[in-house]
């Protein structure tokens, strides 16, 4: 029995399972990509791609933060194998690269949400009763 092909809001399964910790991050940071865009990307392809460009930039970022804290305090207080000091390195560059990846993404969230144009309800309201009739 096939699973899902697409997610609600019409986003593209990326995880195995969306029901893992991973995946409500996942759909979290979708969420918060639609809200950095202003609304959902109605039919928009290069929008819901920026969209979820974001969410896994966003996922990995996480990821990598915590995979980098792990190693530190194996590093610290572990008892056995610890991790090298060149691990604890690479980890800690990783996650310097995710958040610039965040960054990228997050401007080309905004690119797009100026591109479009959509003020939010409380402008279009104050538009409204400007106007005289």
């Amino acid at each position: 029995m096939p699973g899902r092909t697409r997610l609600v809001g019409g986003f593209s399964k990326w995880l195995a399972d969306h029901r893992s910790p991973e995946g409500w991050a996942y759909r979290r940071f979708l969420q918060a990509g639609i809200e950095l865009l202003g609304r959902a990307p109605n039919g928009s392809a290069s929008e819901r791609i920026a969209v979820e460009s974001y969410a896994r930039a966003q996922l990995l970022a996480s990821l990598a933060e915590k995979h980098w804290a792990q190693l530190v305090h194996m590093r610290l207080h572990g008892k056995g194998r610890r991790p090298t000091e060149q691990r604890v390195e690479r980890a800690a560059r990783r996650c310097g690269l995710q958040a610039i990846t965040v960054k990228e993404c997050e401007a080309r969230l905004a690119v797009l949400a100026a591109k479009r144009g959509a003020p939010d309800l409380a402008a279009r309201m104050a538009q409204h009763h400007a106007e005289p009739k």
